[in-house]
């Protein structure tokens, strides 16, 4: 890949990124009417750490693995997203103790 193709996929995975947070902003704003993205962004800074790290991963394992495409790299953010969602929500619940 050339430097150029590696930009571009790294726009793409800030795509996949985007469009998952996105995606769940209009789910919140269902219950929360109000709540703007930046709102939404610092009420999960937990879930946005372990995203960000996540996609950094993904990232380059895909490209040391020789897969990393564009569409590999938009779906590398998405499921970011997602794994950070996941992980943050299991953090919560341990946090609270058993029951």
């Amino acid at each position: 890949m050339t430097p150029l193709d590696i930009g571009i996929a790294a726009a793409m995975t800030l795509c996949g990124v985007a469009f998952h947070v996105l995606k769940e902003l209009v789910t919140a704003r269902k219950t929360e009417h109000s709540i703007g993205l930046k709102d939404y962004l610092l009420k999960y800074p937990y879930q946005m750490g372990l995203m960000v790290i996540g996609a950094i991963v993904l990232f380059v394992s895909l490209h040391e693995m020789g897969e990393l495409s564009m569409l590999t790299a938009f779906m590398a953010g998405y499921m970011a997203n997602s794994a950070g969602d996941i992980l943050g929500d299991r953090a919560k619940l341990a946090s609270k103790g058993p029951r």
